[in-house]
């Protein structure tokens, strides 16, 4: 038993050896470029963002649509309008992972817009490439990214633009 237990801890810290090695061999090889994330109205309470994040961690964000909490239909004039800011660096770092994880070559979203629900629009420059993606009902893989997106619109640190934006989807 005791040399189950010796072997199985052996083989974990060689896994866990390779993956650092992974980690630290990897990330120059992405190259994220641009991000951009739009997310469209809803019925309900769904708030109306559209984001897009550069390379060097900056971020311009156009809220259009933003309620107070606890599902009225009021909506937060605090946190519409235009915004700038830097997105941290343990947020950006984990979208990247994702993002060079999640296999966004062979990424796709059903283009669903027929019911209730906001519609989730990326558009990713990525090592060369552009990717756009948009979907009502976006793959189960693609949750934590998007997820992390929303986060990064309602919780960033951002300063009040005195300007009013556009964010378009990037060309390559």
């Amino acid at each position: 038993m005791l040399r189950i237990l010796v072997i199985f801890i052996l083989l974990q810290l060689v896994n866990c050896k390779s993956l650092r090695h992974q980690v630290k061999t990897n990330p120059a090889a992405f190259k994220l470029e641009n991000i951009t994330f739009h997310t469209s109205a809803c019925h309900g309470f769904c708030p109306t963002y559209h984001l897009q994040i550069d390379s060097l961690r900056q971020f311009k964000l156009h809220a259009e649509q933003v309620y107070l909490p606890g599902y009225t239909r009021n909506l937060d004039s605090n946190k519409i309008g235009y915004f700038t800011g830097v997105v941290d660096d343990s947020s950006y770092a984990w979208l990247r992972g994702s993002l060079e994880t999640i296999g966004l070559d062979s990424l796709k979203f059903d283009d669903i817009t027929c019911c209730d629900a906001p519609i989730i629009t990326l558009v990713i420059l990525y090592n060369g490439k552009r990717k756009f993606l948009r979907s009502m009902i976006p793959p189960e893989k693609a949750t934590y990214i998007i997820y992390r997106l929303n986060w990064i619109c309602q919780n960033s640190r951002m300063k009040r633009s005195r300007t009013a934006f556009k964010i378009d989807e990037p060309e390559q």
